[in-house]
C-alpha cells in the first residue's frame, strides 16, 4: 500500500477540525468485492462482504460495504471535518476522501477489521471508492462550502451532529425553505442571485 509522508502526516495532524460532516462509504460495482475476496483468501480469514455490510443499512438509508461511522472517527478519535473534506474551507464542494487518506492511519490502526480489509484490499487494487451521497442541494442552485465556514457556520448547522452518528443519516431537507429560514435567522442575503446563478 502507498500512501505519501504528506498525506499521512495531513491525516494525522486532523487539521481543520469543525465538529464533523461526512458521507458515508459505499461502493458501485465490484469496487471492493473482489479485492477483499482476494484478501480474504489470501489471510485464511473470510472476507468481508458487500452484502454482509450492506445488511445495517436502514430501507432508506444508501448501502456502505464498510461501516463506516462518524462517531468513531470525527467523535471518539476526534478527526476534525477537514481531514476527509479537504476542500470544503477552499471551495464551493467539500471534497471526500479518497481510499489514501484512510488507509494513512489504517495501515496501522484497526488493520484487522473487516471494513479497514475491505478498504485496504481496494486500495491495494488500484480500486476507487464510490462514495455515496447523503446530503445534495437541487442542481440549479449553487452553494459553497467556504463561504459557509468563513462566516462560522458549523458543520452540523446543516449536516446535524455527525460527530455522534454511526450512521451519517439526512437530518434536514436542503430546500429552499431550509436556506431561507436561516439566512434570515442569521440576517444573511435573501437575494435570488446569492443561490441561483
Amino acid at each position: 500500500m502507498r500512501v505519501s509522508g504528506a498525506a499521512a502526516t495531513f491525516l494525522l495532524l486532523g487539521a481543520l477540525g469543525c465538529g464533523a460532516a461526512a458521507a458515508p462509504v459505499a461502493a458501485s460495482g465490484p469496487v471492493a468485492a473482489g479485492a477483499a475476496a482476494e484478501q480474504g483468501a489470501a489471510s485464511g480469514a473470510p472476507a468481508p462482504s458487500l452484502a454482509a455490510a450492506s445488511a445495517t443499512a436502514p430501507p432508506d438509508q444508501p448501502a456502505a460495504p464498510v461501516n463506516f461511522s462518524h462517531k468513531v472517527h470525527a467523535g471518539d478519535n476526534q478527526i476534525g471535518c477537514g481531514v476527509c473534506h479537504a476542500y470544503a474551507r477552499h471551495s464551493p464542494n467539500a471534497g471526500l476522501a479518497p481510499a489514501s487518506v484512510c488507509m494513512g492511519c489504517h495501515k496501522f490502526v484497526g488493520k484487522d477489521k473487516p471494513g479497514v480489509m475491505t478498504m485496504a484490499a481496494a486500495f491495494a487494487a488500484g480500486h476507487p471508492v464510490s462514495w455515496t451521497r447523503v446530503n445534495r442541494v437541487p442542481d440549479h442552485v449553487f452553494f459553497s462550502h467556504q463561504r459557509h465556514l468563513a462566516k462560522g457556520i458549523e458543520c452540523k448547522s446543516c449536516h446535524g451532529d455527525v460527530a455522534s452518528m454511526t450512521l451519517d443519516v439526512k437530518v434536514h431537507d436542503l430546500q429552499m425553505g431550509f436556506c431561507m429560514d436561516c439566512h434570515r435567522q442569521k440576517q444573511a442575503t435573501v437575494d435570488c442571485l446569492t443561490c441561483h446563478k
